[in-house]
């Protein structure tokens, strides 16, 4: 990813993988403190929709860079870079294990659990491994995938994704028996 935008030596690449790394982890604890207080449902979609935003800069970023070698260029696509980061781990981190927790029943919660984090690794397996092989065949183009995926994502979880801040586990059950789930997780409860 950073080869896009001219960073190329691996001092370069160390330090900014470190800076990027502090940034992450930084934006996980923040995230984990404000979930309670901002909800998850429009944690998810609002993260996915900063995500796609961040994206598109790194890829507008790394296309000046690739037809210009423009310094600024580059300079503003490893800006978005961490502010992508800072963007997902805020959001998602906190959200991988609490949400599948806080959505699935009891005789479904292990098995869901699992299955989440198999997809997960899947993912990351995918990114680990292909993303750095698209990116040396079409170059900045491979961003408008992730950009339409988290797009896909945030339009996804606008309908199907149920609140599950300050609703107890019994009043889970009854929200997703309801016709709209989405629409009851959205009232307030009855408390």
């Amino acid at each position: 990813m950073l080869l896009t935008t001219s960073i190329t030596q691996s001092e370069q690449v160390l330090n900014v993988n470190l800076g990027y790394t502090v940034v992450s982890t930084v934006a996980s604890y923040l995230g984990a403190t404000q979930i309670e207080r901002m909800g998850r449902r429009p944690t998810i979609i609002w993260t996915a929709v900063a995500c796609s935003i961040c994206i598109a800069c790194i890829t507008i970023g790394s296309r000046l860079y690739a037809h210009t070698h423009a310094p600024p260029a580059a300079s503003a696509g490893i800006a978005f870079i961490f502010i992508f980061g800072f963007c997902y781990n805020f959001g998602m981190t906190p959200l991988q294990a609490l949400y599948p927790v806080e959505a699935l029943s009891y005789e479904t919660r292990g098995k869901g659990v699992g299955l989440t984090f198999s997809i997960a690794h899947l993912f990351t397996l995918l990114n680990q491994f292909c993303f750095p092989v698209a990116l040396q065949k079409i170059g900045w183009y491979t961003y408008i995938v992730f950009i339409a995926w988290d797009l896909f994502e945030a339009t996804v979880s606008y309908f199907v994704s149920v609140e599950t801040k300050n609703h107890t586990l019994e009043e889970l059950t009854e929200i997703f028996e309801s016709p709209n789930p989405v629409k009851a997780s959205l009232q307030k409860p009855l408390r």
